[in-house]
């Protein structure tokens, strides 16, 4: 394999008859066992060795790989954890470009700005947010989204005079109802909201199991090393050679091993933003599969597959994996006083195709980044990159963090860059209540269809105007120019709506009730049903207390309606 991604672009690899590519999900699963079996942190066992043997050497190299300081990002995950606990102030500006030789526009993206000023009580579960694009420093739309525990409303105040409100668990019922054709979006907003990213944090004790795999499993006879030079550094090769059986059983013990590990599969489905135990069982059962499938067919030991591990003075600069043209595997390791980082470049099928992932991370008493770059390679040149920035900088309670994404793919590319100042300090934040809020998914649906028809119909006349005053459209292409003022919900007509029609249900079940020879009393409205209506009964000290339609009223044992 090349020394490195550039060099394997810069010399032409010798092509071989292609096989068919592996499967997705041996790929993942095989170079997550490999990366922590690989690239672990220094084991305490091995450290008070001595590496006067190739396979002790190769061990002790192998643990000597800085991945576990790369990925341990310490200055971020301890604002991660700040952010889900603590009260804070945060602006953020979002601006983009898009450049594409397939799609013409006038609309240049690099004109727009998205600014956000939020605030944030973690304990309490409640945030605000004020959001205002704009265009050539011209206004297109805003709206403040307020957020309270198990609720979430918005309000434009061009276009509505209250928030328009829901329950996370409701939310995708009612975005449906703003499509054409009502299509439930199918997302659960009550998880979304509640996903937390963190970075994993990888230990010597995660490790140390996984390296001890090599040392259970491989023979002193695979070991062998030599003195070689490596971009000018003199260093150790330290090879270990195995058969297809030695392999199916090294990684079968890993794959079983990572299986019982708890606690690390619960650290990575954290990081992915999972935490379910079906997501769990999920991947135990993919890995069973696998297990299962290294065994359907005997193994040829007629294939050779080998690790080699470059390293000196305690020093590993890296590690290449032969997968006897499966896949050829290497991890790259660069090393600095406040930077650290590992390129790892995999080959499908011993090619010139492939992917690569760089990892760069840069420290400093009060900062932090990481700058990520995944390759895709084809015939050794990279026809597709993405790149992903996070720079932290911390000064005390207040925080800078700046996060950039570049895609590139062929004659498609996008930027988009996200600028906050986050403040940690006492904030306020209001309620979200009938006086200012209509909560949309307590209304029964032909009255819940008129707010949506109205809301609508306000908003396309607002968004009109704009594009009017931006240039983008003639104001005779407008259909009506007759701009309406902000669309009146009038709250009192609903709440007297809801009223005649619990007072209908009522007597009618009263009716029957009397038909029937019976009374008709408190406890039987817990069982009362309205057509098309939203409605919730309890009853404590002879008094029941009904929600219907987002207004509540209370009757007394006489059967008196009052609020």
């Amino acid at each position: 394999m090349a020394n490195s991604l550039d060099d394997m672009l810069k010399n032409q690899l010798p092509k071989k008859k292609k096989r068919i590519a592996p499967k997705i999900f041996l790929f993942l699963i095989i170079l997550l066992v490999i990366a922590l079996v690989v690239v672990g942190v220094y084991w305490i066992y091995l450290k008070k060795q001595d590496n006067n043997t190739p396979k002790a050497a190769f061990i002790h190299y192998l643990g000597r790989g800085n991945t576990s300081t790369v990925l341990n990002f310490e200055k971020i995950n301890l604002f991660n954890t700040r952010v889900q606990s603590e009260q804070a102030e945060a602006t953020t500006e979002i601006t983009g470009t898009v450049s594409s030789g397939l799609i013409e526009t006038e609309l240049d993206i690099s004109d727009m700005k998205v600014a956000i000023d939020s605030k944030t009580d973690p304990e309490k579960e409640k945030s605000i947010s004020d959001v205002v694009v704009t265009y050539k420093d011209n206004e297109i739309v805003s709206f403040n989204l307020l957020s309270n525990s198990d609720r979430i409303g918005i309000i434009s105040e061009d276009i509505v005079v209250k928030y328009l409100g829901t329950k996370y668990t409701n939310l995708s019922n009612v975005l449906s109802q703003f499509s054409d054709g009502e299509i439930d979006t199918g997302i659960d907003f009550s998880q979304l909201k509640d996903k937390q990213l963190k970075l994993p944090v990888l230990t010597d004790d995660i490790f140390a199991k996984y390296i001890d795999i090599v040392n259970q499993k491989a023979p002193d006879a695979a070991f062998s090393s030599k003195d070689v030079i490596l971009d000018n550094v003199h260093v150790t090769e330290y090879t270990m050679t195995l058969t297809e059986s030695q392999v199916v059983e090294m990684i079968d013990m890993a794959l079983r091993t990572f299986e019982e590990d708890d606690a690390l599969l619960d650290m990575l489905l954290v990081s992915l933003g999972s935490n379910a135990s079906d997501a769990k069982e999920q991947l135990k059962a993919g890995i069973d599969s696998y297990i299962n499938s290294l065994y359907t067919s005997n193994p040829d030991d007629n294939k050779i597959y080998t690790v080699k591990v470059y390293g000196t003075n305690d020093i590993t600069y890296k590690i290449t994996i032969d997968f006897y043209e499966e896949f050829l595997l290497e991890f790259r390791y660069n090393y600095a006083e406040t930077e650290n980082s590992i390129t790892v470049t995999f080959l499908e099928n011993d090619s010139q195709s492939g992917y690569s992932i760089e990892l760069i991370k840069t420290t400093s008493d009060v900062s932090e980044t990481l700058d990520a770059t995944f390759n895709r390679i084809e015939d050794s040149e990279i026809v597709g990159k993405a790149n992903f920035v996070c720079d932290l900088v911390n000064s005390g309670n207040s925080y800078t963090l700046k996060n950039k994404i570049d895609i590139n793919f062929m004659v498609f590319a996008v930027t988009i860059q996200t600028n906050s100042q986050i403040n940690f300090k006492q904030v306020a934040i209001k309620d979200l209540t009938e006086e200012n809020c209509l909560f949309l998914d307590e209304l029964d649906k032909n009255t819940l269809n008129d707010v949506v028809e109205a809301v609508t119909a306000r908003a396309d006349e607002v968004i009109n105007e704009k594009l009017v005053k931006q240039g983008f459209i003639k104001p005779e292409e407008v259909e009506n120019n007759n701009m309406l003022p902000p669309a009146t919900i009038n709250t009192e007509e609903l709440k007297e709506a809801a009223r005649v029609k619990l007072i209908n249900a009522i007597s009618e079940a009263m009716t029957v009730a009397q038909e029937n020879g019976k009374t008709y009393g408190l406890i039987d409205l817990m069982v009362l049903e309205i057509p098309d209506t939203m409605i919730s009964v309890s009853i404590e000290n002879d008094i029941a207390t009904i929600n219907i339609d987002g207004f509540e009223f209370k009757l007394n044992s006489e059967f008196q309606l009052y609020e």
